[in-house]
């Protein structure tokens, strides 16, 4: 049965990843039916369905038209929107896969580029503080490479940026700042000799690139992200409007 709290149908899907995670439902076997689970955790049908929803997102689980629901073969990590809201979007993408992230970052002070003035609103060759992390799952090869840029007054009022092994960015900077919100923009093209050595990949090989910001509540940039990411070793999804009322109460 699920507890007040956390939406239901999250609750729901919690239950049902574990259940994959620790086996007890391996790769080709069928989930329960709709009816099964609306009794199991005493759910509407609108909920176990979000649930559904929610692990097919995630590429968790597989569906067949007059079979039923199957989990699905193992496949590269999935980041989700509502990782990124949450502030944990690298750790849940691999941990939802039993996986545990492996993060090799160095911490270092430079002058902005103009790419990186223009995001931050600062002078070009003004120092900011930057973190380059090179993001693999478990003992896999590099999935990203990430460059996260703050400028100079954030990196004051946030002192534990300074520490390389400092986690969950967005969490430190709203506890800082308060609510954030960001925006990202996606391309792909080919690498760079550099992104090819440093992502262990061979020739013709494309990468996707993620630029984005995160802004305070007066509209303020406080971070700065380009991440470069081996096409096909993860999944980028996004969702968007809201989850109806009933499947979230």
């Amino acid at each position: 049965m699920v507890q007040r709290g956390a939406p239901l149908y999250e609750q729901v899907a919690d239950a049902l990843r574990d259940d994959i995670r620790s086996g007890r439902l391996g790769p080709g076997d069928r989930l329960p039916s709709e009816r099964e689970l609306r009794e199991r955790f005493g759910v509407a049908g609108n909920t176990a369905r979000a649930a559904l929803v929610q692990l097919r997102a995630e590429g968790l689980i597989t569906s067949h038209r007059g079979r039923g629901v199957f989990v699905a073969e193992p496949g590269p990590p999935r980041r989700l929107s509502d990782d990124i809201l949450r502030g944990e979007a690298f750790y849940k993408a691999v941990g939802r896969l039993g996986l545990e992230p492996n993060i090799a970052t160095t911490v270092t002070r430079a002058p902005a580029t103009e790419d990186v003035a223009d995001a931050l609103g600062v002078d070009v060759g003004a120092e900011v503080l930057i973190h380059t992390r090179e993001v693999r799952a478990g003992d896999g090869p590099p999935l990203f490479v990430a460059d996260n840029y703050f400028p100079a007054w954030v990196a004051e009022a946030v002192p534990q940026l300074a520490n390389a092994s400092a986690v969950g960015l967005p969490k430190l900077l709203g506890q800082a700042f308060g609510p954030l919100y960001g925006e990202d923009m996606v391309d792909a093209r080919m690498p760079t000799p550099d992104e090819r050595e440093r992502l262990e990949i061979p020739p013709a090989t494309p990468v996707v690139v993620i630029k984005g910001v995160n802004r305070d509540s007066e509209h303020r940039p406080l971070h700065y992200i380009v991440k470069v990411s081996v096409a096909g070793r993860i999944l980028y999804g996004y969702r968007f409007g809201i989850v109806p009322d009933d499947a979230r109460s």
